[in-house]
Order: C-alpha cells, then structure tokens, then sequence
C-alpha cells in the first residue's frame, strides 16, 4: 500500500512539475532590473502547448484540488525563498552564479518544503540556520540538511561520467561496454548525490562502472530496463535499446528539434557542448533521450520550467553532432548580452522562419506568475513550434534570449506582444557558457 501510495504521488507530482514548473532540479535566482513596464496586466500563453485561454485560470484549482491548498502554498512559498537565498550569492563578470562549496543543491520535498543541502565539512548547520535566518527573518520554513558533497562536485561529476562513457568509449573498448548497460544517471539533490541507471545491476557491473568511468561515494546504482522510444509525452525518463552510432549531423539556430526549435549553443564547464531549447516541450524533460531523423543525438541535461524565476529553458548536452552559431541570412552570432529597451531583434523559428521586431521592455512580470520576460513587439505572429528559437539584436547579432509565448490582454484577448527568455539568466542557473 505503501508503494502504491508513493507511485501515486510520484506521477502526481511529475503532473505538479509539468503545469507549474516547480521542479526539485534547481530553483534559481531571479533578476529585478526595476523596469517601469513590470505592471503591464498580461496572461502568458506557450505557442505550442498552453493555446487554450481557460488553461491558466483553471491551473490553480487543478493544483489545490491534487495536491491540497497547504501544499501548494508551501511550493510557492519554496521557490520565492530559493530565489533569496540564491541571490544572496555572489556573480562573476559575466552575472552568472558562483556557487558556494557550502552549498549542497536544494529540491522541494513530498510537503512543499524547500529543503538546502549544507555540506558539513565546510558550514555547520548552525552557521547555515544563521546565514538564512538573517536573509529570510525568523519565521522562514527551509529545511536544513547535512549533506558531503557540494552542488558544484555533484554537477561536474555528471559531466565527468557522460564525457567518460561518450566520449572515452570511442577508443577504449571496456568503456564502450560499460556504456551498453548504462540507461542514464540523474542528479538528485534529496539523495546528495548521482543515481546511475543500468540494464543489468550485478556487483561485477558496479565494479567495472567504477573502475573505468567514476567511482564516488556520491553515486547510487539502481536497475532500469530498456523501455522503446515510442512512450507518452509526458514521461520523464526515456531509454533505448539501439547501441550509439555515431553520425555526421549539423543544426542551426531555428531549426526544428522535436515540437520546438533551436535556440543557442552553450557548454559544460567540462567542456560538453549542446544547446539551449524551450524547456515546455513534453519530449524536453530532465534526462530525456533526444533522437533526431531516426538517430540518437544526446540527452536533456539541464531543465527549468518556473514562472517564479521565469526561466522556460533546458539545455540539449549532444552526444554526437554539431551545433553552429550561424543565424540564417544575418550570418554568425556574436555574442550573449543583457537586452535593452529599444533594441532592434529578430527571432528565427522553425515554423515561421524569421520574425523581426524590437524590445518594448527588458523585464515584466505577468499575472500568471512569470516573472523577467523580455517584452518584443513583432511585425508578424509566430506560431507553434517557434518555442525555443534564439532571439538577437539584428546590428551586432547579440543573443538576448529564446522565444517563449504570445501575451495577450486578458480582457480583449488582443495579442500585444511576444515573450523571451533572458539568455544570460538562462546560461547563470544552468552553469553554462556560451560558445
């Protein structure tokens, strides 16, 4: 009963995740640049799956009537205090987060609480209550955790065992069998550490997982059989049975991947390469496999889906391919900046093709709950499957964001302009750099 119980919440949860974006894989910082345009009275409307008008006004009584008020208020309560504790940390020159090795990750756990990892050898949990009690008052409800491994040694773990298994594979041949019974790992903050997934789970497989790709306390091992790619959009996790071939694939900004299109490229601080996606496209979950023409081209290894940091991004880590910087008839993409009011941009998508317009304002904050959207007022509409395609400034060709959603006025249903995600916000929670 116990396990049915859990299997429900679980599902229910990952329903949770999906409408809300309020996930247990990080709940990042948020922006205000004080815009005077944050007050504009707007309804937020994904192009490719949030079309229907009535979604957004029945979202909070689905989720009440799921999950019960008290859990629901605790969720939000959650992320606006991840939000404050996160800002609290310091930035480097290009405003992307530096995390402290203090830090453990934090996940939302089964009550709505926000739960911060503290890694013991560096902060007592004294400390820790100190620090959070001065930035959020006395009557705050995060929880927190012992943990031994900081946020930072978790992430570049799992850029260190995707590089090993993908890359290493290729000229040492106890690696590649090793990955023939890899099935993916997952970071989970809740367990404070990596979960690695394998077809077969003996101790000889552990073994050999740990002598030739990583060995870490960090890491737990559990038992995933194949599953065909053929499973509802909803799932989150995907496997394959096909072994990886490697093949010679090319994208480009605005071509179609999946229901959305290509927004830019970024990398890993171990030098993974990929690029940057709509996180609201159903076959984009956290570690989802992503084929593309029949062949498997890599995995979802950063997501976020929040309308409290406003961040509706995932980050595609590619396994074989190649991504450019080339932006169609404008030619190369220079460079990621902050957007400016009055900036002139163009958005290319995989529907409509190009889309040129200009910045109305940098940062507004919507009824529905998404908060630091850049505001762009196009010359014509765009349409489903433009979600994700990269936005940049049409004189230097900087990258400013991804395509988003339509706004409408909620009143008259009038479309008065087209929603972007921050592409250095994107880039700072994701631990990305762009190429």
């Amino acid at each position: 009963m116990k396990n049915k119980v859990a299997s429900i919440f679980l599902v229910s949860l990952l329903i949770f995740s999906l409408l809300t974006g309020f996930t247990s894989i990080g709940i990042d910082t948020y922006i205000d640049t004080g815009d005077a345009h944050e007050d504009i009275n707007i309804f937020v409307f994904a192009d490719d799956l949030l079309a229907d008008e009535y979604f957004m006004a029945s979202v909070d009584k689905l989720l009440v009537d799921t999950f019960g008020y008290e859990v629901v208020e605790n969720v939000k309560r959650a992320n606006y205090y991840g939000d404050i504790i996160l800002e609290s940390f310091p930035r480097n020159r290009l405003g992307e987060i530096i995390f402290p090795e203090f830090f453990g990750g934090e996940y939302i756990n089964c009550d709505g609480y926000l739960v911060f990892n503290i890694v013991n050898a560096i902060m007592t949990l004294d400390e820790a209550s100190t620090m959070v009690t001065n930035l959020l008052g006395y009557n705050h409800s995060v929880i927190l955790q012992p943990t031994s491994f900081s946020h930072n040694e978790i992430i570049n773990a799992n850029d260190m065992i995707h590089y090993t298994l993908f890359v290493n594979s290729q000229i040492s041949e106890p690696i590649g069998r090793v990955l023939k019974n890899f099935n993916g790992s997952r970071i989970c903050f809740d367990l404070g550490g990596i979960v690695v997934y394998m077809r077969s789970l003996n101790e000889k497989e552990v073994s050999l997982f740990r002598y030739y790709v990583f060995d870490s306390p960090m890491l737990s091992f559990y038992e995933r059989y194949a599953i065909r790619d053929n499973l509802p959009a909803y799932t989150r996790e995907r496997a394959y049975h096909e072994e990886i071939t490697p093949f010679s694939i090319t994208l480009n900004p605005g071509d179609r991947i999946s229901l959305s299109s290509v927004g830019f490229r970024a990398r890993t601080a171990l030098g993974w390469n990929g690029f940057i996606i709509t996180g609201h496209d159903p076959f984009m979950r956290m570690e989802s496999v992503v084929w593309h023409n029949g062949q498997r081209i890599g995995t979802i290894q950063r997501h976020q889906e929040s309308p409290i940091t406003g961040v509706d991004a995932a980050f595609l880590q590619l396994e074989t391919g190649n991504v450019t910087n080339m932006a169609r008839n404008f030619g190369t993409l220079t460079a990621v900046t902050q957007p400016r009011q009055g900036d002139h941009v163009a958005l290319l998508g995989s529907s409509t093709g190009t889309r040129v317009g200009s910045v109305v304002a940098t940062s507004i904050t919507c009824p529905a709950g998404w908060r630091n959207q850049i505001l762009i007022n196009y010359s014509l509409p765009t349409q489903g499957g433009d979600s994700g395609g990269v936005v940049f400034t049409t004189t230097h060709r900087h990258i400013i964001g991804i395509h988003a959603a339509s706004l409408r006025n909620p009143d008259t249903g009038q479309t008065i302009g087209w929603a972007a995600i921050n592409a250095v916000d994107i880039l700072s929670r994701f631990g990305l750099t762009w190429f």
